[in-house]
């Protein structure tokens, strides 16, 4: 836990101390870090640490001027989006035929979906740093809200989704485009996203089609 790498990187080195030692609480069911104590971990398994060379730095200035009215130290604070689209600058002329709401809504926000306040703090509610995470309507079927909290019901507090949300297989983008309920279009293309990584896992590990059917 807590970048535990061994030898002189960047990184302090720390005895490594396995996940089954803490307490269960420290996780999600769904296998996310509940605690901030992991907020470093989370980071590092994003594709833009491992892949974009993304850092602390990026999008987070210790030093900043304002850093009285600034707790968190973000560089962009009146402009979120600005930290997102250091690296993902397709995405800022035609914002919310990515996000599905309105350019100038909250819900536009790039970390309301990517790193929503799920992650528990001493005196408030932190944003999670698993970035690659998107909505999985799946996982929240599964094991419930609080224990797979989902960022499109986190703005629906105590409210369900009438046309499937919870039960993915009744959901369809047909369906759901015809009550206007985009949430739902969004939950099943995440569904079907994650179905087509857990069948290239066989592929990833260099198992054929002909050794799978065996």
């Amino acid at each position: 836990m807590n970048y535990s790498t061994q030898g002189s990187t960047f990184f302090s080195a720390y005895l490594s101390q396995p996940y089954g030692d803490l307490t269960r609480r420290a996780f999600f069911k769904d296998g996310r870090f509940r605690e901030t104590t992991f907020i470093v971990e989370a980071f590092r398994r994003t594709a833009c640490f491992r892949k974009g060379q993304a850092h602390c730095g990026h999008c987070h200035q210790p030093h900043a001027a304002d850093s009285s009215t600034n707790p968190t130290s973000l560089k962009f604070r009146d402009q979120p989006d600005r930290m997102c689209l250091q690296c993902h600058a397709k995405f800022a002329d035609n914002a919310s035929a990515h996000t599905h709401h309105a350019p100038s809504s909250d819900a536009s926000r790039c970390v309301a979906c990517h790193m929503p306040r799920i992650t528990n703090s001493v005196l408030f509610r932190a944003r999670t740093h698993q970035i690659d995470d998107i909505p999985n309507a799946e996982m929240t079927a599964r094991f419930g809200p609080e224990e797979s909290p989902n960022a499109c019901l986190l703005c629906r507090l105590g409210k369900t989704c009438n046309c499937g949300l919870h039960t993915q297989h009744r959901c369809t983008p047909q369906l759901c485009a015809s009550t206007k309920r985009k949430e739902c279009v969004m939950a099943e293309v995440a569904i079907e996203q994650r179905q087509r990584r857990i069948r290239s896992f066989p592929r990833q590990l260099g198992i054929t089609d002909s050794q799978r059917s065996s």
